[in-house]
């Protein structure tokens, strides 16, 4: 298989794999949309940093390592699920108002360090990206891959979603989208909110009965 087609296989599937809607897809939209531009960025590259740990676990074979240890799998898999749904109740949480029974993101994140950890744990809450990018290197890579190769495939990831993720974040940045967010927010937060928890208890519950 050529290397610059394979690398070229990489970049496209994985773009789709970026532009489908997910935890990262919105959480990159609600720092955006809640807390600015700023801190959109900074969770942006919190995805991207954990697209590069899975990408390089891809590669080297942790895929392989957890397959032959499902217990260990479920486990992350279920603390993973637990984190989105903890980032769902505080969206809901924060729905009902900035101050009295409401709790906003801002008290959440108050920094661009803690919106980077956001978007690093977000993306990092499903262990089996690191299955899906295993398989993504078997099938568009050729063997042996040489170390270069691979790296070169983690590093197209890593752009692939900060170039993804950052034309999400100058969007939703526009004034129009911000003023037309800010009439609905606490609607559009308990949304996002219940999405979370669906989201999380689907990798939570599903992994688990797999692992039983």
């Amino acid at each position: 298989m050529d290397i610059h087609f394979g690398l070229l296989s990489v970049a496209g599937v994985w773009a789709l794999a970026a532009m489908s809607p997910g935890p990262n897809f919105l959480i990159s939209a609600q720092a955006t949309l809640l807390l600015g531009r700023r801190k959109g960025f900074a969770t942006v590259l919190g995805i991207v940093c954990g697209t590069v740990i899975w990408g390089l676990a891809g590669y080297f074979g942790l895929s392989a390592v957890m397959a032959a240890a499902p217990a260990a799998f479920v486990l992350l898999s279920i603390g993973g699920g637990a984190y989105l749904i903890y980032l769902g109740l505080r969206l809901i949480y924060g729905s009902l108002g900035s101050s009295g029974m409401g709790a906003s993101l801002h008290e959440d994140i108050p920094s661009e360090t803690s919106a980077w950890r956001r978007g690093l744990f977000t993306n990092l809450s499903n262990p089996k990206t690191v299955a899906f990018v295993g398989s993504l290197f078997v099938a568009t890579l050729p063997a042996p891959t040489p170390l270069w190769v691979g790296l070169a495939a983690v590093a197209i990831m890593g752009v692939t979603s900060f170039t993804w993720y950052s034309l999400v974040v100058a969007t939703l940045s526009w004034p129009q989208i911000q003023q037309a967010y800010s009439k609905a927010q606490h609607w559009i937060d308990a949304t996002a909110g219940l999405v979370f928890i669906v989201l999380g208890i689907r990798l939570a519950v599903a992994d688990l009965a797999a692992g039983a």
